[in-house]
């Protein structure tokens, strides 16, 4: 809810949208999955508000993994190594390497949501929301899994958005509100 005016400040300065992303959301969703997608989100947002013409079918997805270095860098921020350094005390791991681990998670989310679309009408909502963590109760609701699911239904039901939000709001142990908003 608090990404997407930075976007329509900013669009035009994706350092500055990520900037202000990062810096907005560090003091109440500091782990690296909450911020990268975050990010990523902004990302996603910012990519179809600078579009001139319709994006092919899971087009967005492949724009998304094509630009990775856009949406997965920790902006420099001031005080941001006092503020991970912070955040390791407390929480005890390596800011840098688990903000690393999450980039990597996420991209390979982002392949399994383009592997399904691939798929066309054969691929199984249901088997793909598994594989995306959907239902994994532990790490259900976090930011990247969130965003990643929300992009595979926002492009498996382009033609139809409605559909999409439908879904991600029944879904049946999962972040419902997250997803469908």
């Amino acid at each position: 809810m608090r990404i997407i005016p930075h976007i329509f400040k900013n669009e035009e300065n994706i350092g500055e949208i990520m900037q202000q992303v990062v810096f907005n959301g560090m003091y109440t969703h500091g782990h690296p999955r909450a911020l990268i997608g975050a990010m990523l989100y902004a990302f996603a947002v910012r990519t179809l508000l600078l579009q001139d013409n319709v994006l092919r079918y899971g087009q967005l997805i492949d724009i998304l993994i094509n630009n990775e270095k856009q949406w997965s860098y920790i902006p420099q921020l001031r005080n941001i190594d006092m503020w991970k350094s912070e955040a390791e005390k407390y929480a005890r791991y390596n800011y840098d390497k688990v903000w690393k681990e999450c980039v990597s998670e996420t991209k390979e989310y982002l392949k399994i949501a383009r592997e399904a679309l691939n798929q066309g009408i054969l691929d199984l909502g249901d088997d793909t929301l598994g594989k995306l963590e959907c239902y994994n109760p532990k790490i259900s609701g976090a930011g990247n899994i969130s965003v990643v699911i929300s992009i595979y239904l926002f492009s498996k039901y382009a033609d139809n958005p409605v559909t999409a939000v439908y879904e991600a709001a029944n879904l049946k142990n999962a972040d419902t509100d997250t997803l469908a908003s």
